[in-house]
């Protein structure tokens, strides 16, 4: 027909424009201004389209502004089931329950369903044991709803299809130097425009697609002075050539689902994360907290003999649905051991600091409960948003600490100056009736004073009068004579 025509033209021409695969790529853009989408988490997939589309629709396609817009002209129009939307041509196409998604050919695709539900069956389906299938239509009758979860549909984006940083679980430290991790990565981006008071880690914190950062101090002209260094992903961690960091950590945003264990299996167009292990348990560790430290890697592979695969759509896509190799090589292959997981995140438990969850017994753990979440099992640790040599401005714990050392040095210098206070107005008051007993006393010994002397004056005056009077008895004797 001609819509489909017009499809086949479109598809043409798109696939003639370069496709850039650095990360510009993998940050896919779909219309409207940045901010969060109101549909459900789970609800819209991104980089994907349905197809067929339906040929019975005129005017198709419809030239919309956004791909809310396009999933409203899908909800008002009969047997409509999903819609999908190029953001940058604007074009709103629309396809029958019986399509399947399948990768665009255009970054910055967005599609969905008529009609978003209050829980998304992506975020908690599971495959059956037959998956993966050797072809698309055999993989996706092993899911629930016949459709495989799409990268990342059940995490929280921006209207620009920017992934958003998981309110709920920031990041949780899988690696750390100071519990012996090389951190020497060799794909490290240089951080030169933190913030005044910002540190490297707190950047890497605050963004969902930051698995990896590092400080260190020797590559700086400045002698001394500390870089910070950031990465989607480490590559080659632990035997690389990277700068030795005075900190480093791998960090994993979210939770995740483990979706099927692949063993036997080698997965085609991966990406070489490390070389072999010398412990091959060590090494299928290694590859796991890889993946999860990566937010858009769904797959990870680990061999004996090849070293570490992960999942870059930054570099290769793996096949959606995924499906057996074709040719049959690595079918029967056990030297190839890996999982499909889902990373998630879910409004559980709020754990807004970094946590600590050092060691393969933390990591592996999760190999065994498929259907559960990550939480880390050691929260005795717990890191500073901070962290990485710098402080942790942003540390609710640490400000609570700092509040509550500032509001006891508050009360003890309040407390001190009050006791000296009291002890001078008690020895104020001590010396008023001090000084007031000794007036008293003086008083007192001068007014005996005073009538002594008076005393002493009246006895004179007696002994004048006797003497006189002798002189005149002793003058009329003499006259007498």
């Amino acid at each position: 027909s001609s819509s489909q025509q017009s499809v086949a033209s479109n598809s043409r021409n798109t696939d003639m424009c370069v496709r850039d695969r650095t990360l510009a790529v993998v940050l896919l853009a779909a219309a409207g201004p940045d901010g969060t989408f109101s549909q459900p988490v789970g609800c819209f997939s991104y980089n994907y389209r349905f197809v067929p589309i339906m040929n019975d629709i005129a005017g198709m396609p419809f030239t919309v502004g956004s791909a809310l817009e396009c999933q409203g002209k899908c909800e008002g129009t009969a047997g409509c089931a999903y819609f999908s939307f190029i953001s940058r041509s604007g074009h709103c196409w629309l396809s029958n329950s019986s399509s399947n998604a399948v990768r665009a050919p255009v970054e910055g695709s967005v599609t969905g369903p008529a009609r978003c539900q209050a829980k998304d069956l992506a975020c908690s389906a599971m495959p059956d044991a037959r998956f993966p299938a050797i072809t698309p239509g055999k993989s996706r009758a092993t899911w629930p709803g016949n459709h495989q979860p799409t990268n990342l549909q059940c995490w929280p984006r921006l209207a620009s299809g920017f992934p958003r940083r998981c309110p709920y679980h920031v990041a949780t430290v899988l690696e750390d130097t100071i519990h012996g991790w090389p951190g020497r990565c060799e794909n490290m981006q240089k951080i030169d425009d933190l913030k005044h008071g910002e540190t490297c880690k707190q950047r890497c914190v605050q963004s969902a697609l930051c698995g990896v950062w590092s400080v260190e101090n020797t590559t700086s002209k400045v002698k001394g002075k500390e870089t910070c260094w950031h990465a989607l992903h480490g590559v080659n961690c632990n035997d690389g050539k990277g700068p030795r960091p005075v900190r480093a950590q791998h960090l994993m945003h979210g939770s995740y689902r483990r979706l099927a264990r692949l063993k036997g299996l080698r997965i085609p167009n991966l990406t070489r994360a490390f070389k072999i292990s010398h412990d091959a348990e060590e090494g299928r560790r290694r590859c796991r907290v890889a993946c999860l430290s990566y937010l858009f890697c769904q797959y990870w592979q680990y061999s004996v003999k090849e070293g570490c695969w992960l999942e870059d759509p930054a570099a290769k896509e793996v096949s959606y649905p995924m499906v057996l190799p074709v040719n049959g090589k690595g079918l029967s292959d056990e030297s190839w051991d890996g999982e499909f997981i889902q990373h998630v995140c879910r409004p559980d438990s709020v754990a807004p600091l970094p946590t600590t969850d050092f060691g393969p017994k933390a990591v592996r753990r999760r190999s065994d409960a498929p259907h559960h979440t990550h939480h880390p099992d050691n929260m005795k640790e717990r890191d500073a948003v901070g962290g990485g040599g710098g402080r942790s401005g942003s540390s609710l714990i640490m400000r609570f600490l700092i509040g509550l050392t500032l509001l006891l040095c508050s009360i003890l210098v309040c407390g001190v100056a009050y006791k000296m206070i009291m002890d001078h107005c008690r020895h104020s008051a001590s010396m008023s009736k001090r000084s007031k007993r000794e007036a008293k006393q003086e008083r007192r010994t001068l007014q005996t004073a005073v009538s002594h002397s008076e005393s002493s004056r009246d006895g004179l005056s007696h002994q004048r009068q006797q003497q006189l009077q002798q002189l005149q008895q002793l003058q009329q004797l003499q006259q007498q004579r």
